[in-house]
């Protein structure tokens, strides 16, 4: 899965650090298949033409929290080791798309009862360099970022099991985050947003 997001920090003059993010994820490989109920066993689907429908599965995600941390740097600087926790809600689904729009189980709102939508509470740890120039032209965040939530179905009926999808689940995830910063300098240099 893949993320684009954006954030605010403020960065205090001994370099702790408060702000919010958000961000958007998706991707096209997932371990669930929501159709399996009305597809053919060699996997295709008949549309409503009787030709083979195209139909697509893919992630989507939206993540909305606050973050709080400390930057480890020499005492006047903004480059150092950057490491934040933070707090906030996913949300989280399978998009069902069917281009020939011709399969009349995943029209309208009858999409709903497949797309297999998530949320809850979530956690996020970065560890990582950030680098802010003198010069103000090259400000970058590099690291790795762990992502943890605990969620339940928020769907009243998934059509694919016939039945309410009550389990809880814990959604994991990891990877490497690499962000482009605009540093905004207040009345004193020592005060940072970004």
């Amino acid at each position: 899965a893949y993320n684009v997001g954006l954030g605010l920090d403020f960065i205090s003059a001994n370099n702790w650090i408060v702000g919010v993010e958000s961000f958007f994820m998706f991707g096209t490989l997932l371990k669930e298949d929501p159709l399996s109920i009305i597809r053919l066993p060699d996997g295709s689907i008949i549309g409503k033409n009787m030709l083979l429908a195209e139909t697509y599965l893919r992630e989507r995600g939206l993540y909305t929290g606050l973050r709080i941390g400390r930057l480890f740097a020499p005492e006047r600087r903004r480059s150092g080791l950057r490491v934040t926790l933070g707090g906030g809600t996913l949300r989280h689904w399978i998009r069902v798309q069917d281009d020939s729009q011709s399969v009349a189980q995943i029209t309208g709102d009858y999409k709903k009862g497949y797309d297999r939508l998530t949320g809850g509470m979530a956690f996020n740890q970065f560890i990582g360099w950030q680098h802010l120039a003198k010069n103000r032209r090259t400000n970058w965040i590099i690291g790795f970022e762990f992502n943890q939530a605990f969620t339940n179905t928020l769907r009243d009926w998934d059509f694919s099991l016939q039945r309410k999808l009550d389990e809880r689940r814990t959604d994991l995830q990891f990877g490497f985050r690499a962000a482009w910063t605009l540093p905004l300098y207040l009345v004193k240099p020592e005060t940072i947003y970004y």
